[in-house]
């Protein structure tokens, strides 16, 4: 009951991997993408506020002195604008478009950043599991040595072992402690890489698992945010052609005028005024502009087509690898399991030979370091499974968090 206490709390600090994650949309880089996505969204209200008529407020005033004949000597008004495209032959329909694949494209370009920062942070947090594997079985090859030693000690002082024995056992507790102290190292710095990177402070590791089946392959979000791209690209082409269409454009104003200093040399005028025009144009010939910068804009959607295809052909090379690694995955952890029960027998049998005199400190060792390099083995080949589905279904186009049981 007393250990169960005393574990308890370490398991509620711990911090699960799709805790950690989560967390990630804090990170700087994610929200400077989230930034960019908001500001496509701001483009795209713009340019359909475009489409709207725009109405300007004016007023107005002048003083002549002396007067013009013919005119007060002071005139002054106000006026109210209206201003609409009845037909702009498709260019603003054509920009809305494109700012909307931008948008699209934009919230792909996020997710796919999100998705491979979380593969990276899973490679941390199952690389930090493996050295916490290794540093638990020195720590464990240490009690074991240290055992061996204090027996030693009382075997040197009663004549029954020599001092080489007690010397070399004592350097190689030495050495264990200085490799243990070293992994701490290593630990401790990718521990604050992956912190960093998800933006939150990470004091202990949970037990996070992926769960194994079998997914789909589909594009990714970055052949998606390409193929939003590219539509984004084809939209310009329509805006381009807009400028060769018919125009349509309706202006309509009403001013109210007010006067001073009149008199029959210096009659007033008019009091208010509407006026609206409805104007409509096209144009005939520009040189063959618009028709090259039309094909210019066509050949920057093949090239993104093209883009587009090696990185589909890319994803999918990546995907049946991915599935391979796992069967070789798993094939590691049988034969990393076996290696370690006969590493465990072994070790058994030399140390009740070394315990009884039949073997020395340099079998006794080397057993002990076989069998600690075993154990070791065996669990980084479990984590590297974890990794090896967590990239399984990163190329298969999803997102990793989805398979992760907490």
């Amino acid at each position: 009951m007393k250990k169960l206490l005393i574990i308890l709390p370490f398991l509620l600090n711990a911090s699960g991997l799709k805790a950690i994650l989560n967390h990630t949309q804090d990170a700087n880089l994610v929200k400077a993408k989230e930034l960019q996505v908001e500001a496509k969204q701001k483009e795209l209200g713009s340019v359909n506020s475009e489409k709207l008529p725009t109405i300007d407020l004016g007023a107005f005033a002048s003083s002549s002195n002396p007067r013009n004949l013919m005119q007060p000597g002071t005139i002054y008004g106000a006026s109210v604008k209206l201003k609409y495209t009845i037909y702009d032959g498709g260019l603003k329909s054509a920009k809305v478009e494109q700012k909307r694949f931008e948008l699209a494209g934009a919230k792909f370009d996020k997710s796919f950043f999100s998705k491979s920062l979380y593969l990276k942070i899973v490679q941390d947090y199952y690389n930090i599991k493996s050295l916490d594997a290794l540093i638990l079985a020195l720590k464990q090859k240490q009690k074991t040595i240290a055992g061996q030693l204090k027996k030693t000690k009382v075997l040197v002082a009663s004549g029954f072992a020599t001092e080489d024995n007690l010397y070399s056992l004592k350097a190689a507790l030495a050495l264990v402690k200085d490799n243990i102290n070293s992994l701490r190292f290593q630990r401790k710095s990718l521990l604050s890489l992956m912190s960093l990177k998800a933006n939150y402070k990470i004091k202990r590791l949970g037990n996070s698992h992926f769960v194994k089946r079998a997914v789909a392959f589909k594009a990714n979000d970055l052949i998606k945010s390409l193929r939003m791209q590219q539509s984004a690209v084809l939209s310009g082409a329509k805006m381009v052609k807009s400028a060769t269409k018919a125009h349509i454009d309706l202006d309509a104003s009403y001013n109210v005028y007010g006067y001073d200093r009149s008199d029959l040399m210096h009659p007033k005028g008019l009091d208010k005024q509407a006026k609206i025009n409805l104007t409509a144009g096209i144009r005939v010939f520009d040189g063959g502009a618009a028709k090259e910068k039309a094909q210019a804009i066509k050949l920057q959607a093949m090239a993104l087509g093209l883009q587009i295809k090696q990185k589909l052909q890319e994803q999918r090379v990546q995907y049946r690898l991915s599935r391979q690694k796992l069967n070789v995955a798993r094939e590691h952890i049988k034969a990393m399991r076996a290696q370690y029960k006969a590493q465990s027998k072994l070790f058994a049998t030399v140390k009740k030979q070394y315990e009884s005199g039949l073997a020395d400190y340099v079998n006794y060792l080397n057993a002990l370091s076989d069998m600690v390099s075993a154990k070791a083995n065996l669990a980084k080949a479990r984590y590297e499974l974890e990794i090896a589905y967590a990239l399984y279904y990163y190329n298969a186009g999803y997102d990793i968090r989805e398979f992760i049981n907490n």
